[in-house]
């Protein structure tokens, strides 16, 4: 499994995505701002208070999914 599989596996189950500074450069959501519980270093203004709050809540459920195509792209 490489990295874009695992993200998107992860945005898939409603799981938290991370993304460091250079992250985010390299993956985008590719329906636009659907993703819920993505949290972004370069958004944050505390990256790891968020991610971990993130984490705390387990599931995005409110996340959108359209036809389970891969939802980030490189």
């Amino acid at each position: 499994m490489d990295v874009q599989d695992f993200v998107n596996t992860a945005y898939k189950f409603f799981k938290p995505i991370g993304l460091a500074s250079t992250g985010g450069q390299k993956y985008r959501p590719t329906y636009g701002n659907l993703a819920g519980g993505v949290i972004s270093a370069a958004d944050s203004g505390n990256f790891p208070r968020d991610f971990i709050k993130a984490v705390g809540r387990q599931r995005f459920w409110e996340r959108v999914l359209v036809e389970q195509k891969d939802m980030l792209t490189v």
